[in-house]
């Protein structure tokens, strides 16, 4: 590069991040527009680079994305920017990002462990496990009705649009004070349809808690330490930000004292857990990384959503771990999200093997419409179809 360009280069980025100092609550993102970089290892597909400039149009100020073929192809990017004071830090693929609502793949991978080891069964009572000490009923008796692969599929009866989400309250009674359980009332008859829930998945954990004899978090971090070797992979803590961890950017609506003051503590089951994304593919790979017409059939019928969806809607089928999306020729992706302000994570398993986790130190306030425009972009690259 010559000394000119490269010089108004610096100056570019100089006066961007002073703009964007000045003006961060306004969210100005100003640097990622100008000057977007990344990097990729050689084997990166020639669509990553259209990817990038949809994210840089989107204004997500940086992400890291991993893909693992099905024959252990290893493609890691990282682009964008991770720190927004002066000097400005590019996104790397060692940046620790907030997994959000793809720890509940952990947990439901900790499900599966249990359902081949036969300590667990899908359609017993979650009461039954949970082994609360209580005089009487609960108060809804429908509580009782509710099992394990309700739990597992957000088809429990709680509905976080209809009666908020308690876990998302300062102090949530699950898991510390599980035995509330049996003062909940649920929205709708528990397996009557789909609606997802934080608290489900939260019940789940205790179960398994419960059946391991072990903390939420000792029995996950067993699971990851078992499964991968060196691993980023962490609890956040509340109130606390790695050093590693990029800047989270959020819309003016919404704030990094809304992302810092969630309890984590609580969450270890459903939203707590960060890492790189090539670290939480590595993860998923060790058991999704075939194609699926190869993959054992206990992970097969663990994949399988229930009869009655229709998986040819997007969002509108999920499993015990994903949604499902079929494309077509009866190709299926299977998929999940999570987000939290300042943070977009996407998990994708395609047909033939590839596994792909997508991570960003942003999200917009409507982010649903924007994450299934990620992911249905990245199953678009891959399987050369648009979603139905």
């Amino acid at each position: 590069m010559d000394k000119k360009p490269r010089a108004a280069l610096l100056i570019a980025i100089l006066i961007t991040t002073l703009a964007l100092t000045t003006n961060q609550k306004k969210n100005n993102y100003i640097l990622p527009k100008i000057y977007y970089p990344m990097l990729c290892t050689p084997t990166a597909p020639d669509w990553v680079e259209e990817f990038k400039k949809m994210l840089q149009r989107e204004n997500y100020p940086g992400f890291q994305l991993s893909i693992i073929s099905n024959n252990g192809i290893i493609t890691n990017c990282s682009a964008g920017w991770a720190k927004f004071s002066f000097p400005p830090q590019r996104m790397s693929n060692e940046h620790r990002i907030r997994y959000a609502s793809l720890t509940k793949i952990i947990t439901s991978i900790e499900l599966y462990e249990l359902l081949n080891e036969n300590k667990i069964n899908l359609e017993t009572p979650a009461l039954a496990y949970l082994k609360i000490q209580q005089p009487a009923a609960p108060k809804d008796i429908r509580i009782e009705n509710i099992t394990v692969r309700d739990l597992a599929m957000h088809r429990s009866g709680f509905d976080r649009n209809a009666s908020g989400d308690p876990m998302m309250h300062e102090n949530p009674w699950c898991p510390s004070n599980i035995e509330e359980i049996y003062n909940a009332k649920l929205d709708f008859n528990p397996g009557e349809y789909f609606s997802y829930s934080n608290l489900g998945y939260c019940i789940l954990g205790s179960i398994i808690s419960t059946i391991r004899k072990m903390e939420t978090s000792d029995f996950l971090s067993k699971r990851l330490n078992n499964t991968i070797e060196k691993s980023s992979i962490k609890i956040i803590k509340k109130g606390e930000f790695y050093p590693d961890e990029p800047d989270y950017m959020t819309d003016p609506m919404e704030s990094i004292q809304q992302l810092n003051s969630y309890n984590y503590e609580s969450a270890t089951a459903t939203g707590a857990w960060s890492g790189t994304a090539q670290d939480f593919n590595r993860f998923i790979n060790n058991y999704f990384g075939k194609p699926h017409a190869e993959l054992p059939n206990k992970i097969n019928e663990f994949l399988t959503p229930p009869p009655n969806c229709d998986s040819n809607r997007w969002r509108a089928c999920h499993g015990l771990a994903f949604y499902a999306q079929t494309y077509s020729k009866d190709r299926i992706i299977y998929w999940r999200d999570g987000s939290l302000p300042g943070v977009t994570s996407i998990a994708m398993l395609t047909p033939d093997g590839t596994t792909i986790v997508f991570l960003a130190n942003s999200r917009p306030l409507d982010w649903m419409p924007a994450n299934d425009q990620i992911a249905q972009s990245i199953a678009g690259y891959i399987l050369q179809e648009k979603a139905p």
